[in-house]
């Protein structure tokens, strides 16, 4: 295995130097219940797994072929700044819903599961645990090294509107 590589999935820079908020490639880690978050090398090994539903919310990718994938894009794809759609968000977390009423086990990912992952799992902790954002954010990242995308969440009337949604 190439050096760069190993220090890459060890999540270490040449001097041996391990950065303490940033998860290792491949990781996951348990949020809640059966569900999961983790970066899309973590979901790679869930792929047809029995008793396992892999929710990708990345945008402008083509989903792998697994049968056991729900590829729900949150972002919507517009030139302005990025903004998570309620309507994306309530689909992504339906498919968590369902998975989890098929007793599966759950893992919500992107591309390192530092952003859109994680602010799924928010939206989910909001709408089905009755947290605030505040407290949603709190309870992933005492899971989960994450960075805070909030703003994301600002409703823009255009796009549509997250009701009862302040961002304390």
């Amino acid at each position: 295995m190439p050096e760069w590589v190993r220090r890459m999935l060890e999540g270490s820079d040449s001097t041996g130097w391990s950065e303490p908020t940033t998860p290792r490639l491949g990781t996951r880690n348990l949020i809640f219940g059966d569900v999961w978050v983790g970066d899309q090398f973590a979901a790679r090994s869930q792929y047809n797994r029995e008793g396992w539903t892999v929710v990708d919310v990345r945008e402008g990718i083509l989903t792998p072929q697994a049968a056991n994938i729900a590829h729900c894009p949150i972002l919507e794809d517009n030139d302005g700044p990025a903004y998570a759609s309620p309507t994306r968000l309530e689909a992504a977390c339906v498919a968590i819903d369902a998975a989890l009423a098929l007793g599966h086990q759950v893992i919500v990912h992107c591309w390192q599961g530092l952003e859109r992952s994680p602010l799924t799992l928010v939206y989910w902790l909001m709408t089905r645990q009755d947290m605030t954002v505040s407290q949603a954010y709190a309870y992933v990242k005492a899971h989960r090294p994450v960075w805070d995308r909030r703003s994301w969440l600002t409703p823009r009337p255009r796009m549509g509107f997250l009701p009862g949604l302040t961002t304390d």
